[in-house]
């Protein structure tokens, strides 16, 4: 018989109401940062166009995405490997079956990190914009291994401006500070002290230490009140973002 993958086990055990409670320990708060990167990102794109295309590449088909939640109201367009509820169009970012141009932007949150030639896909997202076209990128830094299907690398900031080097870096900055890292790297290190060496045990355990712990994240409000941007607040965040801008003579 074939193993049930991690996701796979949590639809199967866990019923609607359940499901919903359980997402509330990995839901993004505070999301003051990750909030305002969408919001810029939003802004400039509608600068482009009163009805801009945006490619939400790697979007999973889940109707909690930050993508989703964030730029919902906007024309998205959901493409993934596999085949979700929600996904638009099935493709490969190393080859996106897009023309050259195309869209007005591009969203690709926590999927680099999957992905085994991220040039090549950073260099896919580059031909598919417009003339003067923006990208949204966020990568996790300090985070687990989580292989949907894969996981290969982890950024620094530094990596990812770098990563994005033939655009215009407009923005960039944290999108998940140090609590929501903590609290990840938490709830996974309980579930795995737990669950005795069974992973579907694990799988369940880390939804319930994410909810029982999920306080531990609010602890970033005191931290980007005292420290706002900067340095320090790059240390150890979860999550970084860029936003770039495809030169227009490109």
């Amino acid at each position: 018989m074939k193993a049930m993958n991690y996701r796979e086990f949590k639809n199967k055990v866990y019923g609607s109401p359940l499901r919903f409670l359980m997402e509330i320990g990995n839901a993004p708060f505070p999301s003051t940062l990750l909030k305002s990167s969408y919001k810029t990102f939003a802004t400039l794109v509608e600068t482009m166009d009163s009805e801009p295309i945006i490619l939400n590449l790697g979007s999973h088909g889940e109707r909690t995405t930050s993508a989703v939640r964030y730029l919902g109201g906007l024309n998205l367009i959901n493409l993934d490997i596999e085949r979700f509820a929600g996904v638009d169009i099935i493709g490969d970012g190393h080859a996106l079956p897009f023309k050259e141009g195309s869209v007005h932007g591009v969203v690709v949150d926590g999927v680099l990190e999957h992905v085994r030639r991220p040039e090549q896909v950073v260099n896919e997202i580059l031909r598919v914009l417009r003339n003067g076209g923006y990208v949204y990128a966020k990568v996790p830094f300090l985070m687990g291994f989580h292989a949907r299907p894969y996981d290969f690398q982890r950024y620094s900031l530094p990596g990812l401006v770098y990563l994005f080097n033939k655009f215009t870096i407009i923005d960039s900055g944290v999108a998940k500070g140090p609590s929501a890292a903590f609290h990840y790297v938490l709830s996974d290190y309980f579930a795995i002290l737990f669950s005795f060496g069974k992973e579907s045990v694990y799988a369940v355990l880390k939804d319930i230490f994410a909810l029982f712990i999920a306080w531990v994240k609010l602890l970033d409000i005191p931290i980007l009140k005292l420290v706002k941007r900067g340095r320090l607040l790059e240390i150890m965040p979860q999550d970084f973002f860029i936003i770039g801008e495809k030169s227009v003579t490109q």
